[in-house]
């Protein structure tokens, strides 16, 4: 089971100090900016809330302020209000394009797609060169189901700013699911030309697995946690592409190092197990795939305990396995099937 997690497709903007309060305020409202900035890049989101807060007391008409702001509120989760930051931003300087951006960002998290669209257009309208606008807008346009749009709104973007990591990604991104698989590995190799990422590489990776080209695939996986060496997802598909590679050993590593990042994985407990089942390792394997089961039962992990517990000779096991899988998905045809064999043997020991 392939899995595509943190596909990061929004870029936020921060303002450095646009305003220049009278009297001797201007010099601390630059302090506080850069005071702002640099707890944002830290990390520490609560107290950049707080600067600018501190900075809208001294000057409360500073678009910027609100923006940055915003930004900080977006980090912490308190969407709302950042949307009312951006809004004020917005009421005090009507022609900022980064506001009506970041505006677009938070309408997006609320999944308020409609809106956001808007917002980014308003901001491409105000900036025909917002490279940035274009390729968010191209990720509410796919999340619309406007794929077409969506294409040409990237494209746009890259065409505005070829050095821009983000838009050849989420181009990437579209085209894997699209199924144009060498097209888009093309677009993820240009995304890390200019700016490797775990991310980029990751994703990279899955589309590699996809074409089949398990050893590429596990070349990207592994730069992907050199670069971010507890992605979780990348140590699963890791062991996905090492299988497929008949590189069992390999995979085992892969998967356990996945559990001792998140030992509720229930994902990786299912691998681990198949993994096991194929070293010949039954007893493991029961194991793992008896984790699997109980920390997110589903059809395909009773029918893998099954085929383990078969593989064992113990066919009242398998058998009691296979009809849980079927009660959760009646429709299960591989289950099916190995109930019908498991039946058969059984009555023939009868």
């Amino acid at each position: 089971m392939k899995t595509r997690f943190g596909l990061a497709l929004f870029l936020s903007l921060f303002l450095t100090v646009s305003l220049s309060p009278a009297y001797g305020q201007s010099s601390r409202i630059e302090q506080l900016f850069q005071a702002g900035n640099r707890a944002y890049q830290e990390g520490n989101y609560e107290g950049a809330v707080g600067i600018w807060q501190q900075v809208l007391e001294m000057a409360p008409d500073n678009p910027s302020a609100y923006i940055n702001l915003g930004l900080a509120l977006m980090e912490q989760g308190a969407v709302d209000e950042a949307v009312a930051a951006y809004q004020k931003a917005i009421e005090l300087d009507p022609n900022n394009a980064i506001a009506y951006n970041n505006l677009g960002n938070a309408f997006k998290a609320q999944n308020n797609l409609s809106v956001a669209r808007s917002a980014y257009q308003q901001a491409i309208d105000l900036d025909p060169n917002f490279a940035i606008a274009y390729s968010n807008l191209g990720v509410v346009l796919r999340a619309q189901g406007r794929t077409r749009d969506a294409l040409n709104a990237y494209r746009r973007a890259i065409a505005l700013d070829p050095n821009y990591a983000q838009a050849h990604n989420n181009l990437g991104n579209l085209l894997s699911a699209q199924g144009n698989l060498e097209q888009a590995i093309q677009a993820y190799a240009r995304a890390i030309q200019i700016e490797p990422t775990a991310t980029r590489y990751y994703n990279l990776g899955i589309t590699l697995m996809a074409q089949g080209n398990y050893p590429q695939a596990i070349d990207a996986y592994l730069k992907a946690l050199e670069l971010e060496e507890n992605h979780l997802e990348a140590y699963i598909n890791l062991g996905i592409a090492y299988k497929a590679n008949e590189q069992l050993e390999a995979a085992l590593e892969a998967y356990q190092r996945a559990i001792a990042l998140d030992g509720n994985n229930a994902i990786a407990y299912s691998n681990l197990g198949n993994v096991l089942s194929e070293m010949g390792q039954l007893e493991e394997a029961i194991a793992a795939h008896r984790r699997a089961v109980q920390l997110q039962p589903s059809a395909i992990r009773h029918n893998n305990l099954g085929s383990a517990l078969a593989q064992s000779g113990d066919l009242a096991g398998a058998k009691q396995q296979f009809e849980r899988a079927l009660r959760l998905d009646r429709n299960y045809t591989t289950a099916r099937e190995n109930l019908q064999i498991i039946e058969q043997a059984l009555s023939s020991d009868e």
